[in-house]
């Protein structure tokens, strides 16, 4: 008995150790999957602290940006619209430029547009009037009316249709002589442009000036637009005295023309009729008549009978002695 509870021992021990084997080897995936849902969950509270404590979690100090709504802008003046734009915290930004329309120092426009949000802090631009484009009119002198209608609208200026029509000179006749404003000027490009077109030489009327002295002739053909000159010449009315004119009173010559007048020398007198008269009578006559010969002059014929050789004719009172013939 003693033999066969020596020989069992060993080989009831061996089937011991085999299940013991398996015991581990099933435990050891077990154990993996244990470790790996551990790992996981750590990972996952992990994620959820740097979460909770970054910038947009629920434990950031920071807000969310603030938006505002861009108010209506436009046609206002700049400084209430600058003055509402920074109550609402954002910064304006002023860019110039002309405008046709809107008035100096008024809004045109906004970029963004108005209606659109933006983040409170951001820019806006403001697009500010500085008035109508200031323009220089060019030169259109010389120039046929067509072709200087169409230099003015090419520099963006408005041309007047109708034409002014003023004299001129013949190389100038239907060409632009003057403009209004002036060449050179600088002024709003709104501002209409006028042409003036010259008609060619003006004729005016020539005034009468037969009787008047020679200074007041003078200046009243030169007031009327025309050059004088002046001739003297033998005669009978009174020295200085205009006897003649080159251009009959009424009719018309071109502006500028030359009118010539006949100055008189005041140098003869009309011989009255002496014949029968006394020599005191006939001296009488003489000088009434002008003459401005002396009494020593007079030659008394026989029979008394005081004559002349030239009787009732004009005579030249300058002669030095005898009677004027």
């Amino acid at each position: 008995m003693s033999g066969q509870a020596a020989t069992a021992g060993p080989s009831e021990q061996a089937p011991t150790r085999h299940r013991s084997s398996d015991a581990e080897g099933r435990s050891r995936p077990r154990a993996v999957v244990i470790a790996l849902s551990v790992l996981l969950v750590l990972g996952v509270i992990a994620g959820v602290s740097i979460w909770a404590t970054g910038d947009n979690g629920p434990g950031s100090s920071e807000q969310p940006q603030q938006e505002v709504s861009i108010p209506e802008v436009a046609q206002r003046p700049v400084e209430e619209v600058v003055e509402e734009l920074t109550a609402l915290g954002l910064e304006p930004v002023q860019v110039p430029q002309t405008d046709m329309h809107i008035p100096v120092g008024h809004v045109i426009s906004s970029d963004p547009i108005a209606g659109k949000r933006l983040a409170v802090g951001s820019e806006i631009t403001l697009v500010v009037s500085t008035g109508k484009p200031i323009l220089s009119v060019p030169n259109v002198m010389g120039m046929s009316p067509g072709d200087a209608r169409r230099a003015l609208e090419e520099a963006g200026f408005q041309v007047i249709p109708e034409n002014e029509a003023r004299p001129s000179t013949e190389g100038d006749q239907d060409k632009v002589v003057d403009s209004d404003p002036p060449p050179g000027a600088q002024v709003p490009a709104d501002q209409p442009v006028r042409l003036t077109v010259g008609s060619g030489p003006e004729e005016l009327q020539v005034p009468g000036v037969v009787g008047q002295n020679v200074d007041s002739a003078r200046a009243t053909l030169e007031s009327a637009g025309f050059r004088v000159d002046t001739r003297r010449v033998d005669g009978t009315a009174p020295e200085g005295q205009v006897v003649e004119q080159s251009t009959t009173a009424g009719q018309t010559q071109l502006k500028g023309a030359t009118i010539t007048i006949q100055v008189s020398a005041g140098n003869r007198f009309e011989m009255p009729n002496i014949v029968g008269d006394t020599v005191d009578e006939a001296l009488a006559k003489l000088e009434q008549a002008g003459w401005r010969g002396g009494r020593g002059q007079l030659v008394e014929l026989p029979r008394m009978i005081l004559t002349s050789p030239a009787s009732a004719r004009s005579t030249r009172s300058s002669r030095p002695s005898g009677w004027p013939g």
